[in-house]
């Protein structure tokens, strides 16, 4: 590193650190952005798991409506064979020939 180089550095941030000694308002308005932006950080994040939270718990309630759902199917398609198996033959041929009155 050359001398020159280092010693611009210094002059500019002499005179950035003077900026802020001459108006106090620049530096606590960007202090007060930053915390805005770790406050809008938290706040978010905070958000985001409390909606994957109540994501999560309807998908499992919607699992469990599916699952009863599915039961009561199973069930009423196991008592339709069983109701058409007790049906005899000749008695469902005259069921399907008889004329409604």
């Amino acid at each position: 590193m050359s001398p020159g180089l280092l010693e611009d550095g210094m002059k500019a941030a002499g005179e950035f650190v003077g900026t802020f000694r001459q108006q106090p308002l620049v530096l606590m308005l960007g202090l007060m952005n930053i915390c805005l932006l770790l406050f809008l950080f938290y706040y978010l994040s905070r958000i985001t798991a409390r909606t994957e939270t109540t994501v999560q718990a309807l998908f499992t309630s919607q699992d469990k409506l599916f699952t009863q759902w599915a039961d009561i199917i199973k069930d009423q398609n196991a008592m339709t064979d069983k109701m058409t198996h007790c049906i005899m033959p000749d008695d469902a041929l005259k069921l399907m020939q008889a004329s409604p009155k």
